[in-house]
């Protein structure tokens, strides 16, 4: 996964620096930081191409290696976001799901399960708005 550059001449104020964030990932969907700085990765889990099966939360350390959170989530991980130290989840598949991992505790709770899935509707992209509500894409 690279951290990519744009084009200067459409966003000449904007300064981006390409470089590896870290290698050796599955499919990944989603990347998300919390306060510090620290990269969290969304992989879908989608047993394809010799993949493993199960979604998977890893966290990237400072020396580029990524480090499994959360493991055997409902494929295809489809969404990560950070928020006041917790990382909210979408879990596509059917039925979709949304979760929650605590950063401090390593607990992990489902919030929202059963939501309608199948085919290429899955639950995607989680975020929370600026009024603390939770905001995901379900289905087309």
């Amino acid at each position: 996964m690279f951290l990519a550059k744009h084009d200067r001449r459409a966003y000449p104020s904007v300064s981006i620096e390409e470089r590896l964030l870290t290698a050796g990932l599955n499919f990944p969907t989603s990347v998300t930081f919390d306060d510090e700085g620290t990269a969290y990765v969304a992989e879908s889990g989608l047993a394809l191409a010799g993949a493993p099966a199960g979604g998977r939360i890893l966290r990237v350390d400072a020396v580029r290696r990524s480090v499994c959170l959360k493991e055997g989530l409902r494929p295809p991980v489809n969404g990560v976001t950070h928020h006041r130290g917790d990382l909210y989840i979408a879990e596509g598949g059917n039925p979709g799901r949304i979760s929650v991992l605590n950063l401090r505790s390593n607990r992990w709770e489902v919030l929202l399960d059963g939501l309608p899935g199948g085919g290429n509707y899955h639950t995607n992209s989680v975020a929370l708005g600026p009024d603390e509500k939770l905001y995901f894409g379900q289905g087309a």
